[in-house]
């Protein structure tokens, strides 16, 4: 486990949390950089060259999620100042990839996601917050805005689920808001919602049942809504006291009319291309993930790749891993790479075609780069 955790800082920060740690997720910036947390710093890599340049190395804290800002010409830094577990404080400070001074735009304790807005002036991020909020029994995240200039942060919501999408208009975010929690099958129940911020006004886009790792995203236009869930009716419909079986399943749901299907079984997660042609579909495997691929419409998803990590570490210190789109034709995923001769194993990041060609493992550059 040891080496697990030192390997996974030699790529990727990841902190602990209460409800799960910082998620494993790769920024991907508009001319085609990845950042990459790492325990040398913010590092940006060039998959096509190879070259890894450090955009920013905090001077005490430890780098633990890294966002590019649409435009690409900053970056969103989150750091843990220390040590992990509940009470962990974050600091996340906006720097200019050119270089300079970091700004501090948070100071927060136990956080658990961030999201740039399209337009770049605005962060959203959760926390789990300080005290339990009714009629919950226990203490969940908060949702909080902020500007990406220095402005006072703003709470939009609390018994939310960690992770945040933004509408393309930027004016509005998409959060699952936590109605209640069954103590006979500890699954959560509530609503996805469409949040403006200006106002702080949920409209409800329809009704959820899961566990804490219910995943949604939001389709580039705004329009469509892939989430994982063990139940899912429209609004004004009732969910059922007890799920029919206990799989996670993957649903569709049409925004403007409020329309749902489900369009597979067994999914972790279900994420959209840059430009919203593609999905790619996560299914669990023997610890694993296998990767699938198909058109918006999901109706053709084919298998790419096996073996995908799924999340890194056990206990406290798990963190969730998402693949990510680097363009409308190739991912990034990580895997278990075990070393020859020895019990051993590290965790490559690989790229691949979405068609499942053209497999790259850019582990061995990304490491001599940071260590210069």
């Amino acid at each position: 486990m040891y080496a697990i955790r030192v390997l996974l800082l030699s790529l990727i920060a990841a902190v602990a949390l209460f409800c799960g740690c910082l998620p494993i997720e790769l920024s991907v910036s508009k001319d085609g950089r990845v950042l990459i947390p790492r325990q040398e710093g913010f590092c940006s890599f060039d998959p096509a060259g190879g070259a890894v340049k450090k955009v920013y190395v905090p001077k005490s804290a430890k780098p633990a999620m890294g966002l590019f800002a649409p435009d690409g010409k900053s970056i969103l830094a989150i750091s843990e100042a220390s040590g992990g577990g509940m009470g962990s404080d974050f600091t996340v400070a906006v720097v200019s990839t050119s270089g300079g001074a970091a700004r501090a735009l948070l100071n927060v304790s136990n956080l658990t996601y961030a999201r740039w807005s399209p337009d770049g002036g605005k962060v959203a991020v959760t926390r789990v917050a300080d005290k339990k909020k009714a009629p919950l029994k226990e203490q969940l995240p908060e949702l909080i805005v902020t500007a990406s200039a220095a402005s006072k942060p703003k709470v939009l919501g609390s018994n939310v689920s960690k992770l945040v999408r933004w509408f393309p208009d930027s004016k509005s975010v998409l959060s699952f808001q936590i109605a209640s929690k069954s103590e006979e099958t500890s699954l959560y129940s509530g609503q996805l919602v469409k949040i403006d911020i200006a106002t702080g006004k949920a409209q409800p886009l329809a009704q959820v049942m899961g566990d804490q790792s219910v995943f949604f995203d939001l389709s580039p236009d705004g329009k469509s809504v892939l989430f994982t869930a063990t139940e899912s009716v429209k609004v004004g419909g009732k969910l059922p006291a007890k799920p029919k079986d206990n799989e996670t399943k993957l649903f569709k749901l049409d925004v403007a009319s409020g329309a749902i299907a489900k369009v597979a079984d067994d999914a972790i997660y279900a994420i959209y291309s840059p430009k919203g042609t593609k999905v790619l579909v996560g299914q669990p495997g023997n610890n694993a993930v296998s990767l699938q691929v198909g058109g918006a419409d999901l109706k053709d998803l084919k298998t790419i790749a096996r073996g995908v990590v799924k999340s890194v570490g056990s206990g406290p210190g798990n963190a969730d891993f998402y693949p990510s789109w680097f363009d409308e034709k190739t991912i990034l995923f990580l895997v278990m790479h075990a070393e020859y001769g020895t019990a051993g194993k590290n965790l490559h990041l690989v790229s691949m075609g979405a068609d499942g060609k053209g497999r790259k493992d850019h582990q061995n550059a990304i490491s001599a780069g940071a260590a210069k």
